[in-house]
């Protein structure tokens, strides 16, 4: 983890010293080991290097090319020097140093803006081409690295890692983006847009895409598309098991390579513990390594628990567990991780994450791995769909019984709402009402506290709607409806969120599982390869065999400890929760349905139901973002924040 920012001003005036500062200043947290800045004429570039290696390099960004023009600033890492390189030095352009920067600015002057297509690895950079006055950005396969930015036409050009370098300055308008207020409170849209943010004219470019920058106009396009590979074939599931281990040892290995302080995240479950099982065999074995972990348990989850403990006894681990009552207002400093936050999303999402971030944090730890995005080994649920139209019904049972198991929910229900909606919606929606205990669907939300007029300003129900009707379409095709996992907005949403709450700890995260090679091998499998029988990700057991406990490799899905960390966090900030519903009654108008949510708070009050407490975290974190940014009718900086500190409402600072 790094970060980087920019600006240009596409009308020749020279850039300020001053504005690029602000910039920098704005996201100083993800550069405590040092931090620069390039100024040429209209542009500036600044960087901010967060030290991971176990032999650190001298920083060379923003690297630049004098006599070619160029200049780059990057915020990642690239996996295939190897392939790289040789093709470089055959056109007399082999990198001097051994920095990435330098290597992507090579590929761009080979390649132009096809480079981005021969980039392996976790990037997102920006290049300035003096020569043809321009911007040429790009940003990894799966949307790992962060990367935004706003153009305003002939008037200015920025990105940057975080919405709030961007901001910074004077000359970008913030403007509530109610569309995108209004997904977060609907938790089916909340992930589904791709590129708006919570600011009108701020966006995020897509993993997968570039971008092009010129005086008047921005371009964006996907240069790599999730498509299956021709001629994969296994003869079977042991042969295709052994051919995944392979890739995926790779995943990992490109992760830890060079690295110093990594620890690892361990649920118990089967991908973090794949994970923390190829590290350990690619160190040399439980003999000669030493691997953190870190753990969130609690006592409804002694399966969990059982499952970390069988992992950490085959050797080679110094293993942290964190239980909910080693949790305080004074070490989950949530009102700082509102204020540090750029949108209600990054707390809403995730909020777990920050106690294995800190934690892993506190034990000397700069790089964390984890298990992220292993469910996406599978396609959506919508593939029974696919089965039954191939007339696959047994198969199809068959699954739907698996996910009964798994969800606890009845099959015929799993199996109306996955299978028979995406084929016949219309018929089913309308008989649904007739049979609600067998053809309902499975609830897509909860709670929903949205203002009517809000909803329909927003087009919610249309665009609902066209979601479920794209991932119906998608589920014709089973490897469209599987890419559409990784694509859709799902992978980079979640993963932007965790990148933000890290970068505040100075902590980098990596994830095997969004490797673009991972990806590429599980969406070229048959679909019957790919199902929930008779156990999910069948694939990935196989090729752990032999290095995960048989007791792990056999165990079905295991209760998450998140709710039991969600009471804890909301009983820790009790008095500030409703605090912040107070707000939210007083300001929200327009935005949320006050009567619903004060019968929400009330439920909540007297019984503590989960569902509602999950609803009121919902809105209090939204109300509290928007009065700390100033957003909807709240002014910024009111003064409210310290008086509230004065009185010991709010939790200590990040520091």
């Amino acid at each position: 983890m790094s970060g980087i920012v920019g600006l240009w001003n596409p009308d020749g005036r020279t850039a300020a010293v001053e504005e690029i500062v602000r910039m920098i200043d704005a996201i100083s947290h993800r550069g405590p080991d040092g931090r620069t800045r390039l100024m040429d004429g209209p542009v500036a570039l600044g960087y901010l290097h967060l030290e991971v290696r176990s032999k650190p390099l001298p920083v060379v960004q923003p690297f630049a090319d004098g006599k070619m023009g160029l200049a780059i600033v990057l915020d990642g890492r690239i996996d295939n020097r190897e392939d790289l390189v040789p093709a470089l030095e055959s056109r007399g352009l082999a990198p001097r140093g051994g920095s990435d920067a330098e290597l992507i600015l090579r590929a761009y002057q080979l390649w132009g803006v096809e480079s981005p297509t021969r980039l392996l690895g976790d990037f997102a950079f920006a290049i300035w081409d003096s020569r043809n006055r321009r911007f040429f950005c790009a940003r990894d396969q799966l949307g790992v690295k962060p990367f935004l930015y706003y153009f305003a036409r002939n008037s200015l050009f920025a990105f940057g890692s975080e919405i709030k370098g961007i901001i910074a300055l004077d000359r970008v308008t913030r403007r509530l983006n109610e569309f995108r207020l209004a997904d977060y409170l609907v938790n089916e849209l909340d992930r589904e847009d791709t590129v708006g943010t919570f600011y009108e004219g701020v966006l995020r470019l897509p993993g997968g895409h570039c971008l092009l920058a010129e005086r008047d106009s921005v371009k964006v396009w996907d240069y790599w598309k999730l498509i299956p590979r021709e001629g994969t074939r296994y003869r079977s599931m042991q042969e295709c098991g052994e051919a995944f281990r392979s890739v995926f040892m790779k995943a990992v290995s490109d992760r830890i390579r060079d690295t110093a302080g990594a620890g690892y995240a361990l649920s118990g479950g089967l991908d973090s513990s794949s994970v923390v099982a190829a590290a350990r065999e690619l160190s040399g074995g439980a003999a000669q390594t030493h691997l953190a972990t870190f753990s969130l348990v609690d006592d409804a989850g002694q399966e969990a628990l059982g499952m970390i403990h069988s992992v950490v006894e085959q050797g080679g681990i110094d293993s942290h567990l964190i239980r909910p009552e080693e949790v305080t207002a004074g070490n989950y400093d949530l009102v700082g991780l509102i204020r540090n936050c750029d949108q209600p999303f990054h707390v809403d999402q995730g909020f777990f994450d920050w106690i294995t971030y800190r934690s892993a944090r506190q034990h000397g730890c700069r790089v964390l791995l984890d298990g992220i995005d292993g469910d996406q080994m599978h396609p959506y649920t919508q593939y029974l769909s696919s089965l039954i139209r191939r007339g696959r019904w047994p198969a199809a049972i068959r699954d739907a019984r698996c996910f009964a198991r798994e969800w606890n929910q009845p099959w015929r229900r799993i199996l109306a709402g996955y299978g028979l909606l995406p084929i016949f919606p219309h018929a089913l929606f309308a008989l649904g009402k007739l049979k609600r205990t067998i053809l309902k669907p499975p609830p897509e939300t909860s709670i929903s506290l949205i203002d009517e007029n809000l909803a329909r300003r927003t087009h919610v129900t249309e665009r609902c709607m066209a979601r479920r009707q794209a991932v119906w379409n998608a589920a014709r095709d089973p490897f469209l409806l599987h890419s559409l996992g990784f694509t859709s907005g799902l992978v980079s949403f979640a993963l932007e969120g965790l990148d933000l709450k890290a970068s505040l700890l100075g902590l980098e995260l990596r994830h095997p599982f969004a490797d673009r090679r991972v990806a590429e091998f599980f969406i070229s499998l048959p679909l019957e390869w790919k199902g929930h029988f008779p156990a999910s990700k069948t694939i990935m057991r196989t090729a752990m065999s032999g290095l995960l406990p048989e007791s792990l490799l056999r165990q079905r899905r295991l209760p998450h400890p998140g709710p039991a960390f969600h009471a804890r966090i909301l009983a820790c900030h009790a008095e500030w929760l409703q605090k912040a519903v107070q707000q939210a009654l007083q300001n929200l108008e327009g935005y949320v349905r006050l009567d619903r949510l004060s019968k929400v708070n009330q439920v909540f009050m007297s019984e503590k139901q989960s569902s509602a407490g999950f609803a009121l975290w919902n809105v209090a974190v939204l109300a509290h973002w928007m009065k700390t940014k100033g957003m909807g009718g709240w002014n910024h900086g009111t003064g409210d924040e310290a008086h509230d500190a004065e009185e010991g409402v709010y939790p200590s600072s990040l520091d």
